[in-house]
């Protein structure tokens, strides 16, 4: 009933008119203070599981409870902590910070929009402070140009009843491409040998083999074992923010215009990593690395424009001069 609190998980049992919240306590707090916000709940008793003789203060602000506990856990695992309760559980949740990217950055202009739990009316902040009775009110959809966290948090007839929820979107400047005169389709693919633990210095290094592929995949050459690649080329697609997915068995890392957006480096099964980029006009230069040890060889690059779905990059987008 409470989500993914940072201190664990919370469970519940109904017996009657009274509740228990059974709160299943990973993360020991080091200030000894387990804080539960959005209880609505009015409350009847609290106890430690495994420790009956621990006296546990509680305080109590509108909707946020503070449970003090002692300064060790009974259990070196999980504790639990009980919360008898009146009636089914009540909980306020705050509000959801969306847009429709959800990457976290943007380029000139992003609308958010806030979703608040129904019967309950959300108010926002801009400059980073806590969103209290006079933040503005949420009516409708609203746009920032600039760097900003939005704090925002349920309010029930004027008093706050939730947590305070944040998000920080971050303007960018649009990575930008380069023209390329006479452009062929394909990526250059290098081949090195060698036994790695971790992507090596390729321009140090003489490749073996080379030759044009129309994408990122091993083929027949991800049979082999101590061998690294590196394919080079450029990317051809609409200006905007992307999102990319590169999967590898073992390390990988993948470059777009001299930027490492990622890093799937070291020995590793199947593995996937993600990160984000703003590209703006022209063809934008690609490098993606990888090697294989020993064992299993997996390659994969995804992308999708921000708010979409990720696929495979098809043939097409990928250029050489």
């Amino acid at each position: 009933p409470m989500g993914r609190p940072d201190w664990g998980r919370c469970t519940v049992k109904r017996s009657g008119d009274v509740t228990t919240l059974y709160l299943h306590v990973f993360a020991w707090p080091e200030d000894r203070r387990l804080v539960l916000t959005g209880l609505g709940n009015e409350l009847r008793g609290v106890r430690l599981l495994g420790a009956p003789e621990a006296k546990l203060a509680v305080d109590r602000r509108d909707a946020t409870l503070v449970v003090t506990l002692p300064a060790r856990m009974p259990d070196p695992i999980c504790s639990v902590v009980a919360l008898d309760v009146e009636g089914a559980p009540i909980v306020y949740l705050p509000p959801e910070i969306k847009t429709p990217s959800d990457v976290g950055i943007f380029v000139t202009r992003l609308p958010v929009v806030l979703e608040s739990p129904q019967g309950l009316r959300a108010r926002y902040t801009l400059d980073g402070t806590e969103p209290g009775p006079d933040a503005t009110p949420y009516t409708e959809p609203f746009t920032i140009d600039a760097t900003t966290t939005v704090r925002a948090r349920s309010f029930h007839d004027g008093r706050p009843v939730s947590g305070v929820t944040e998000r920080t979107f971050r303007r960018v400047e649009a990575q930008p491409g380069v023209l390329l005169e006479m452009p062929r389709p394909g990526l250059v693919r290098e081949r090195y040998a060698g036994t790695f633990d971790r992507l090596p210095d390729l321009d140090a290094l003489a490749p073996v083999a080379t030759d044009v592929i129309a994408d990122v995949r091993l083929g027949r050459v991800g049979e082999a074992e101590r061998i690294a690649l590196r394919f080079r080329g450029y990317l051809k697609i609409r200006p905007g923010v992307y999102r990319f997915r590169l999967t590898s068995d073992d390390g990988s890392r993948l470059r777009i215009g001299g930027d490492e957006i990622i890093d799937n480096d070291g020995l590793h099964g199947p593995q996937a990593r993600e990160g984000v980029v703003a590209l703006g006009h022209g063809h934008h230069p690609i490098v993606v690395e990888w090697f294989n040890k020993t064992g299993g060889a997996v390659l994969k690059l995804e992308m999708a424009r921000a708010g979409e779905t990720l696929r495979p990059i098809s043939w097409g987008h990928f250029l050489r001069d």
